[in-house]
C-alpha cells in the first residue's frame, strides 16, 4: 500500500501496536529513544496533514456524503449522519428535528414508514454546511 509514511515510521508504529516499549523499539532498530520519538512525531504530522487534505478535498468537491441503507430506524440514520458529519468536520446547520422533517419531505412515502419509524429505501445524504443536507434515493 502506498502511503506518505516512511518505511521506518511504519516499522516503529507496527512495533508500538505490538506492545513494544520505546526502549525495546530503539534497541530492536539500533537507534536512540529520541530518534524513535522523532519518528512518531513526524508520523503523526503526516497523518494529520493527510486527514486535513482529505477534509479539504471533500469540502472543495462536495464529496461529503453519508449512505444510509434501507431497514434502518430513522433515529439511527440521523445519529449516523450527525456522527459522520462530525467526523468529516462538516457542521450541519439543522437541528435533529429539522433534519428529520427534511428527510420526510425529501423522499416519497414508499421510503419512509412513519408508523414504525423506519427508512425503507437506500438513501444518500450529501452534507453541505450551507444547506444542511441534500437527500437522494438510490438502488
Amino acid at each position: 500500500m502506498s502511503t506518505y509514511l516512511t518505511e521506518r515510521q511504519v516499522k516503529v508504529l507496527k512495533l508500538l501496536s505490538q506492545g513494544l516499549s520505546i526502549d525495546e523499539i530503539a534497541h530492536t532498530l539500533g537507534v536512540s529513544r529520541s530518534n524513535i520519538y522523532a519518528l512518531i512525531r513526524s508520523a503523526k504530522r503526516v497523518v494529520s496533514k493527510s486527514a486535513n487534505t482529505v477534509k479539504l478535498y471533500n469540502e472543495l468537491t462536495g464529496n461529503n456524503a453519508v449512505i444510509v441503507y434501507r431497514e434502518i430506524s430513522i433515529n439511527d440514520a440521523i445519529m449516523k449522519i450527525l456522527a459522520e458529519a462530525n467526523s468529516m468536520g462538516v457542521k450541519i446547520p439543522l437541528t435533529t428535528a429539522e433534519l428529520i422533517l427534511k428527510l420526510v419531505k425529501s423522499v416519497d412515502d414508499v421510503c419512509i414508514d412513519l408508523i414504525n419509524s423506519m427508512i425503507k429505501c437506500n438513501l444518500v445524504f450529501r452534507l453541505d454546511p450551507t444547506d444542511g443536507v441534500v437527500i437522494d434515493r438510490f438502488s
